[in-house]
């Protein structure tokens, strides 16, 4: 089992694990388990948001933004150094 990188004495913290799937294939699915349910994001948004920060290079953000009480853009910004060998 594996606890996410939560501020130590954090009131949230997350849990993060694997199981082999209940198809009996050998497959495993992570689960995660959470001390409250989601108010805004479900999974596929959660992928989403991974899957934007994965694409990015060494300097960049990916924004969450909402309007009218929705998720509604991720939006990426990626940024380069101008210094020669800088990728600190």
């Amino acid at each position: 089992m594996l606890q996410a990188g939560l501020p130590f004495g954090s009131r949230w913290h997350m849990e993060v694990r694997t199981e082999m799937a209940e198809d009996k294939s050998s497959e495993t699915l992570p689960v995660l388990k959470l001390e409250r349910p989601l108010s805004v994001l479900n999974f596929e948004h959660i992928r989403q948001i991974d899957d934007a920060l994965a694409e990015l290079g060494p300097f960049g953000e990916v924004r969450i933004i909402k309007q009218r009480g929705k998720l509604r853009f991720i939006q990426k910004v990626e940024s380069m150094s101008i210094m020669e060998g800088s990728e600190k």
